[in-house]
């Protein structure tokens, strides 16, 4: 797994520093698949639930004028508080937190190129850490896995000539809806 993980950064490492234009852009989506996705496990009583949402850090290096890859990386933050039935029918209290980070190689292909407004179209594919803490160990069960992700940017835009406001819509873990701020650099 560290092998192929190295062998990702060396690629993209050598296709930035031949790509002449390089973009960053952060963004944020309060709709975040683990806000969409939740689901209260069966024997927990769910009281509060909270989710950051899908704060994303995005760099690309362009590789002609119309096709860029690049890097996303996101963090997303939830916390569940409820009870659960215990031993004997007693009734105790949980606390589930989850710190979610992703690091995912991405590529994009923009089909439209206007110079203050430009629409496009990717997919990222990437790998999910998850530090989680419980206040007891049968809810430990219950938290997220480290994995394999992805996201499908079905239409994204930046809007600007060198720097400005960006935005996405897709399906995975970089949220459904997001909005934030571009610059080339």
């Amino acid at each position: 797994m560290k092998n192929a993980i190295c062998l990702i950064a060396l690629i993209f490492l050598s296709v930035s520093a031949i790509a002449q234009k390089k973009e960053i852009s952060f963004s944020y989506s309060p709709l975040s698949a683990y806000r969409l996705g939740h689901v209260t496990q069966e024997g927990l009583n769910e009281t509060n639930h909270f989710v950051l949402g899908a704060i994303n850090f995005d760099y690309y290096s362009y590789l002609n004028s119309w096709l860029k890859v690049g890097v996303n990386v996101m963090y997303d933050y939830e916390k569940e508080e409820g009870t659960f039935n215990s031993y004997y029918y007693q009734t105790d209290n949980y606390e589930l937190t989850n710190s979610v980070w992703v690091i995912a190689p991405q590529v994009d292909f923009e089909y439209l190129h206007n110079p203050a407004f430009k629409l496009s179209s990717g997919l990222s594919l990437g790998y999910t850490t998850v530090n989680s803490s419980a206040s007891t160990s049968v809810i430990k069960d219950h938290a997220m896995k480290n994995g394999f992700i992805f996201h499908i940017n079905l239409i994204s835009f930046r809007w600007g000539r060198t720097r400005g406001l960006c935005g996405y819509m897709g399906l995975g873990h970089k949220g459904f809806l997001g909005l934030g701020y571009f610059a080339y650099i």
